[in-house]
């Protein structure tokens, strides 16, 4: 008898949840302004019509990526209208989609719009509250304190990294002539050793050695999406007892020793240095970032250990996947475009001259106006 009661108090807790759930859900869909949407309507009884038209059309064999499939159709579809504006639903979660740099530039140039949607708390375990998923006050407190760290003059100082791993990268596509690449594998390697390098100060050479913290970071990255895309995954206390989830924290630990230990050696030495009356940070050709953290928390102890461990594993995550993302539209769109291409490669000739064998410098860079203007559109295209 007592299970009876306890099936038939879950029962009712479900039906509760549903009619509030579907009850927001409508009210989202009949909001004045509300954007465009799915063109298939959907029902009480039914309210992923949508998304089952969607695996109807599209039938997937593999049960694991149907989230997949249904994301990459969505936005498929959301690409369509010309507004730019594109509103859908995973599960009851409302998303909406901005496909033009002019919807986009409301969005992004407001310092009142903080507050990260839903699918941002996936990813606390693995980056905390940092500047990704921060609100408010401690956002706009960690916002002005790193602002600094991102100043030209210091991006100046590692140019010569970007070069010497983009050197490794190109050396090693050069290998591959004639055969199919998948140009992402080595983009991502190429921005994770710049990152670390520019982040943390430390090499791990991810392009030409599969180091413990370069496995566990894609694992950590490709578990974390594919828990966004599978509904049933959002629960944290069931994602625990998954495969996918333990796998995920395994790694996610040795992700986070690697950068603690790396935050814990840099501080004693920031320690050691100040204790014999050296300024930690004078002498360095290249400062990092992790070196203004440390450097800012021993001066006004505005920051725990686990605070900068927040945010190195951020931009770690946040400067290499990003960049590799774009970096390869970039290449895609110029793949296309074999008239732009060309007057690039002309630019290029034009610098370079005959030597093709120097480092490229931030000069360089400011000569190439062509090259600027490109990565502008590409930016917002």
């Amino acid at each position: 008898m007592e299970w009876w009661h306890l099936g038939m108090t879950l029962m009712v807790a479900f039906i509760v949840e549903y009619v509030r759930r579907y009850g927001r859900r409508n009210a989202l869909l009949k909001a004045r302004g509300a954007p465009p949407g799915p063109p298939v309507p959907t029902n009480f009884i039914n309210p992923f019509a949508y998304e089952l038209h969607l695996l109807k059309t599209r039938f997937t064999k593999n049960f694991t990526n149907m989230g997949e499939v249904l994301l990459n159709e969505m936005l498929l579809e959301a690409a369509k209208h010309p507004e730019g504006v594109f509103r859908f639903f995973l599960s009851f979660t409302p998303v909406t989609v901005l496909t033009r740099a002019e919807a986009v530039k409301s969005l992004l140039g407001s310092n009142t719009l903080l507050t990260k949607a839903s699918f941002y708390k996936l990813i606390e375990p693995w980056l905390g509250t940092g500047l990704l998923t921060s609100t408010n006050g401690k956002w706009k407190s960690r916002r002005k304190m790193l602002t600094p760290s991102f100043h030209f003059d210091i991006l100046k100082e590692f140019a010569t990294v970007f070069s010497e791993q983009s050197e490794i990268m190109t050396s090693l596509i050069e290998n591959k002539v004639g055969q199919k690449v998948d140009i992402m594998k080595y983009l991502k390697n190429s921005t994770l050793d710049i990152i670390c390098e520019t982040a943390m100060g430390v090499k791990i050479n991810a392009q030409t050695h599969n180091s413990d913290y370069h496995k566990a970071q894609t694992v950590v990255g490709m578990k974390f999406m594919k828990r966004c895309l599978s509904p049933w995954q959002w629960p944290a206390w069931l994602y625990r007892t998954t495969m996918d989830g333990r796998t995920f924290f395994k790694n996610l630990r040795t992700v986070h020793s690697f950068t603690m230990k790396v935050i814990e050696e840099r501080m004693h030495e920031h320690v050691t240095k100040m204790a014999r009356g050296e300024d930690p940070l004078s002498g360095k050709q290249r400062k990092a970032f992790l070196d203004l953290l440390i450097s800012e928390q021993l001066k006004n102890k505005s920051m725990e250990l686990e605070d900068i461990r927040e945010e190195v594993d951020t931009f770690m995550f946040e400067g290499h996947d990003t960049t590799a993302v774009g970096t390869g539209w970039a290449l895609f769109l110029l793949g296309h475009n074999p008239d732009v291409q060309t007057k690039l490669h002309e630019e290029i000739d034009m610098v370079f001259g005959s030597d093709r064998e120097r480092l490229i410098t931030i000069d360089d860079v400011k000569q190439m106006k062509y090259l600027e203007a490109v990565i502008k559109v590409i930016c917002k295209t």
